[in-house]
């Protein structure tokens, strides 16, 4: 079960207060509770609390810019790393900008965007929010920590420009939905392959296995993470 229990001693003043901590951001949850006193007598009935937890933080799409003609793949690497060291940020929220093929319905990283004069080239990358936290701050105000941060990023960063000032977008805070829900379209002895459509642009995250192994439906949080239901 995904239910969470708990109880809480009501002492001289009866009354009581409790904190429910850990929660998933823009998620409704529904709370349900009863009295019993120290003899065992219990309430008939238990009462049910119905609350939507606030809405999490948008994704933010920035860009850094470089005094070079071509980004590599382990130059990129570098970057996120010193951002996600300024931000503090787990390094898999520091990614970059997924390009969707209508041709191939594939995906692929945009490594980088040549400006007009061929002198410089401009990386594209974001920052994507925890629902699971209040502690860190929104990928917003990260972005103005970051303009805040040029003399570090240019002492560990080749080539990279300071006078560019880092702008900042914000994705839509919309909740996706499935359009065509995963089907299997072919499978063989040793692959498979599934078809989808989402209702807007991001990333779908998924699992296999066998069903003798498969004892409970994971949730959300436990896919995102790379987890089974029992988190392993």
């Amino acid at each position: 079960s995904n239910a969470r229990y708990f109880s809480t001693p009501v002492g001289v003043s009866n009354q009581v207060t409790v904190k429910v901590t850990d929660l998933e951001a823009q998620v409704e949850y529904v709370i349900y509770a009863v009295m019993v006193d120290r003899s065992g007598n219990e309430d008939t009935t238990p009462i049910s609390l119905v609350q939507k937890t606030q809405d999490r933080y948008n994704a933010i799409d920035f860009s850094l810019r470089f005094a070079e003609t071509r980004l590599y793949d382990a130059e990129i690497e570098v970057v996120r790393r010193r951002v996600s060291e300024i931000l503090s940020l787990p390094l898999e929220k520091v990614t970059q900008p997924v390009t969707l093929s209508a041709a191939s319905s594939s995906s692929s990283r945009r490594l980088d965007v040549v400006s007009t004069d061929g002198s410089s080239v401009i990386l594209d990358m974001q920052i994507h929010p925890s629902p699971f936290s209040d502690v860190l701050p929104s990928p917003r105000d990260m972005i103005t920590r970051l303009n805040e941060q040029k003399a570090y990023l240019d002492k560990h960063l080749s080539n990279f420009d300071t006078a560019y000032v880092i702008p900042v977008n914000e994705s839509d805070n919309v909740r996706p939905s499935w359009v065509d829900l995963p089907v299997i379209e072919t499978i063989t002895k040793s692959t498979l392959t599934v078809t989808a459509k989402s209702s807007t642009k991001g990333y779908i995250y998924a699992a296999i296995l066998t069903v003798e192994t498969d004892t409970e439906k994971p949730r959300t949080w436990q896919l995102w993470k790379k987890f089974n239901s029992k988190n392993s």
